[in-house]
């Protein structure tokens, strides 16, 4: 074992006393040092595009040609363009250096603030709440109704299921939501 000395000042005077650091303990920090590394396919760049990236010049949001006509499913155009996190996809480096990806994917998300916005605007809506009303039932509902759907707790769920989402958010199966057909 090493032993090193403190000094200690108590009431003005220095006293030496003996500390001990065991090499296991000098080891582990050692190797703890060493186990770090840089990740070379970290991708600093966010995972996802949100709805306001759209106003910039690198970002185009381009709505699923399914729900993307007047006629189609309002809700779920609503929910695409006002909402919706796109992934991006995956950047990857090339042997040359040359990186390439991180392209908005056509896949689209909701996280749970996203969701929560959603459901304001829902639950003011169809079901007329506002203020104090409204956080009320938020509080009460909204946190059942997400872990109902983000069974894995990955913190997102796709946006094609937000209609089912919104239903059990308010408790009303047969609520219509401006669906086509």
């Amino acid at each position: 074992m090493n032993i090193y000395f403190l000094r200690i000042k108590i009431f003005g005077r220095f006293f030496k006393t003996p500390f001990f650091i065991p090499r296991v303990v000098y080891l582990f920090f050692l190797g703890l040092a060493a186990a770090v590394s840089i990740d070379k396919e970290y991708d600093a760049s966010p995972k996802y595009f949100t709805p306001f990236d759209h106003e910039a010049t690198y970002y185009e949001r381009v709505t699923t040609p399914r729900f993307s006509a007047d006629t189609d499913d309002i809700f779920m155009r609503s929910m695409i363009e006002q909402y919706a996190l796109e992934e991006r996809t995956k950047v990857v480096e090339h042997d040359d250096g040359l990186k390439t990806g991180g392209e908005p994917s056509g896949k689209f998300w909701m996280n749970e603030a996203s969701a929560a916005s959603a459901a304001r605007e829902v639950l003011g809506t169809h079901k007329g709440l506002a203020g104090k009303l409204l956080d009320d039932y938020m509080n009460t509902y909204f946190g059942k109704a997400w872990g109902h759907f983000d069974v894995n707790q990955t913190g997102f769920i796709e946006v094609i299921k937000m209609p089912q989402f919104m239903r059990f958010l308010c408790s009303d199966q047969y609520m219509s939501l401006g669906e086509s057909g």
